[in-house]
């Protein structure tokens, strides 16, 4: 089975509880580790237990496997998390696929992997990005801004969280993203990334963490 970017992602301890309902998470994209391992990033949010807490990831305490649906919607558990976490700064996770499953790392619409980073002192305001998620799939639209107030409330206790520093999105003409789309990354029109969804407000506006901040925090990647 293969398992690419912009498929469903939860804890396989913490499944979908019906029919037809939205997986917490997208797989955003592949990253290179410096042990040249392949691994899977996405919010951690999409793949903690959320009855456990959230703040960070626990081996051998923290439920640290992940699921899938295959074609047919049945569960498939294909990876192990290896990191988790979520701060000020970020709300990540990675993801080391089982390996009997095939890894595509192009990301759909664009076939193609990922670029360069991009980091956000590099453009300014009114850049046009791209995102390819699990719910509203391939959407353009425009950062505006950098947030350093906002915040959403987490599981089990739902108290708000707030981060440091949020990439600001606008659809073009409708939704940039919506629920089970985080986890996916915000691409420049070139294919750099620029960050990852993680979240939309009550006003359909899309938050992002920037990459600078996941560079920063997840220090397994061999960021390009």
């Amino acid at each position: 089975m293969d398992i690419k970017p912009g498929m469903p992602i939860f804890n396989s301890a913490d499944p979908p509880k019906k029919d037809g309902e939205i997986a917490l998470g997208s797989i955003g994209g592949f990253f290179t580790g410096k042990d040249n391992v392949q691994y899977l990033l996405t919010c951690y949010h999409c793949v903690y237990q959320a009855t456990e807490g959230h703040d960070e990831f626990k081996p051998g305490v923290t439920k640290d496997r992940v699921s899938t649906f295959d074609p047919e919607g049945h569960p498939v558990e294909f990876g192990t998390i290896i990191y988790g976490q979520i701060n000020h700064e970020v709300d990540a996770a990675l993801v080391e696929v089982d390996s009997n499953f095939n890894i595509i790392p192009e990301i759909p619409v664009f076939q193609r992997k990922p670029g360069n980073i991009r980091l956000e002192n590099t453009y300014g305001s009114l850049l046009p990005v791209q995102k390819y998620g699990l719910t509203t799939e391939y959407r353009k639209g425009t950062f505006q801004t950098i947030s350093t107030t906002q915040g959403c409330p987490y599981p089990p206790n739902l108290l708000i969280h707030h981060f440091d520093k949020l990439l600001v999105i606008d659809g073009d003409g409708g939704l940039f993203a919506d629920g089970g789309d985080s986890g996916s990354l915000i691409l420049d029109m070139g294919g750099s990334v620029l960050g990852m969804v993680v979240l939309i407000d009550d006003d359909l506006i899309t938050y992002g963490i920037p990459v600078s901040q996941l560079k920063k925090n997840l220090t397994q990647i061999s960021w390009i």
